[in-house]
């Protein structure tokens, strides 16, 4: 497992999983624990699953690993 933290400002929390992402949409006024969470998997909707994994990728990449 590796860890990175990066300051980019996204608008909702990216978990990926071996074949599936789960995105929580932050909300305004909606505390976090009740914000909806997508569940997306390979066999849904590849282009929404594409767009989600270039900003993963994207931040990842630009991001040091901690030390």
């Amino acid at each position: 497992m590796e860890i990175r933290l990066h300051r980019a400002i996204i608008y909702n929390s990216i978990y990926q999983a071996v074949d599936q992402l789960l995105v929580s949409q932050h909300a305004y006024g909606i505390a976090d624990e009740r914000a909806p969470v997508l569940c997306l998997r390979a066999a849904d909707d590849g282009d929404l699953i594409a767009t989600y994994l270039h900003v993963v990728e994207r931040i990842w990449t630009d991001t040091p690993p901690l030390d």
